[in-house]
């Protein structure tokens, strides 16, 4: 079923400056969490186009948040997901006793803004996501008032658990391999379109504008080119190995890890990945350049093959990742840096920005502790110029990257910054 989302008319203004404001709340309420957020907000922002919603996945009525944001910010064009533990925001880690949210509020007259969504509750295959997926497509492009022909500056999705690769293939073929793409799987299974919640679905946000954007992707993950081997069987879909040179995925992943998954009994404890010991596949790049794509092992199934959080392809090669806690809190600040080169955007133009950071990746290093995890706000304070920014920590995230295209990633960041 396709999400309806009601449309208010485009102003006219043609002032290019871009305005961002950002609030946020631990309050247990949900009405009285979009009340306090908004009040933060509209110290810098009064006049919002749109509005980025990071909630923590414990709130019990997301459909009350959008209902009181939308209403509070007179219908400024919603984007929204849900991510897990905490919200964060340069002001540190924001952790309720039920729930936390974050808002970004960004002014932009001389943007055209279109929000699309659909549920996929009922699409099981590839095919089906993918002609559902262009439904929500085309939903966002009329939002915007534009048409497949335009080039969007960049898209926001939330996109639903397991079902990413045929939504960004979808993406890509609309859209090409090179349009600029942010965005993260929701930690709870909810995302946001205005005044809708869609739950097990896909929401997107195509973003038009003469102003810059940049957006970013990175791991921080090298690999260890001792422990690698090739794909020799898949199970029942691209998220399954089977075998590694031609031994089950399990016995050869175990191995690799080198005592850190001994304690693990697979008939009691199949879920792994918390673990973070995570895959790398290995692509070729232009200018002779390599490209790494990060996968984390979630489940060992009885027949010792191995579920994957992305996809994978029988024949390819596989490396065992290394990091260490020190790579992961300089990627926080790296992401951005990442962002401003790919928008061309100064420091100095800076306007502020939006940070989806793995839950794995945070979680296996500092924990669920906001004290701990603290160390990623400073990083990424360092290189934002004192400029607003949210961030949430999510169960997935997607990204582009020159000369590859479109791509879902584990253990991995992803970043939009906007220029003034």
């Amino acid at each position: 079923m396709v999400v309806l989302l009601s449309a208010l008319p485009f102003c006219n203004s043609v002032a290019a400056d871009v305005k961002v404001g950002y609030g946020w709340s631990t309050k247990a309420d949900e009405t009285e969490a979009v009340k306090e957020a908004v009040a933060m907000l509209r110290k810098t922002t009064t006049k919002p186009d749109l509005v980025i919603l990071l909630s923590e996945a414990s709130y019990d009525n997301d459909e009350i948040i959008a209902l009181q944001l939308r209403r509070a910010t007179n219908g400024a064009r919603t984007f929204g997901l849900e991510g897990t533990y905490a919200v964060f925001s340069g002001d540190g880690i924001h952790v309720g006793k039920k729930g936390s949210l974050a808002i970004l509020g960004i002014e932009a007259p001389s943007w055209k803004i279109g929000v699309g969504a659909i549920e996929l509750t009922t699409a099981k295959t590839p095919t089906q996501i993918k002609e559902k997926t262009s439904a929500a497509i085309e939903m966002a492009i009329s939002d915007a008032g534009k048409t497949k022909e335009h080039k969007p500056s960049l898209i926001l999705i939330a996109p639903a658990k397991g079902k990413e690769e045929p939504i960004l293939q979808t993406i890509e073929y609309v859209f090409g391999k090179n349009v600029r793409i942010s965005g993260g799987t929701p930690g709870g299974a909810k995302a946001t379109a205005n005044d809708r919640v869609v739950k097990n679905g896909l929401v997107l946000t195509v973003i038009y504008a003469h102003t810059k954007i940049g957006a970013g992707f990175h791991a921080g993950i090298a690999i260890d080119k001792r422990k690698s081997g090739v794909v020799t069987a898949m199970g029942k879909n691209h998220r399954v190995i089977k075998e590694i040179d031609n031994k089950p995925a399990f016995e050869v992943y175990k191995k690799w890890a080198d005592g850190a998954l001994d304690d693990l009994d697979p008939a009691k404890s199949p879920i792994i990945w918390s673990r973070s010991l995570a895959l790398v596949r290995v692509y070729n790049l232009s200018n002779n350049k390599i490209g790494e794509k990060v996968v984390v092992p979630i489940k060992v199934n009885p027949d010792l093959s191995i579920v994957l959080g992305a996809n994978a392809s029988e024949g390819e090669n596989l490396y065992f990742a290394t990091a260490t806690k020190k790579a992961y809190i300089k990627r926080a600040g790296t992401i951005v840096q990442h962002s401003l080169v790919d928008g061309k955007i100064k420091l100095s133009d800076l306007a502020g920005g939006l940070h989806l950071y793995c839950r794995g990746a945070a979680f296996s290093q500092f924990g669920r502790d906001k004290d701990n995890l603290m160390v990623l706000v400073e990083e990424t304070n360092k290189k934002m110029n004192g400029q607003p920014y949210i961030g949430a920590f999510t169960a997935g995230e997607q990204g582009n990257i020159s000369g590859y295209g479109i791509f879902m990633g584990n253990l991995s960041s992803a970043m939009a910054v906007f220029g003034k």
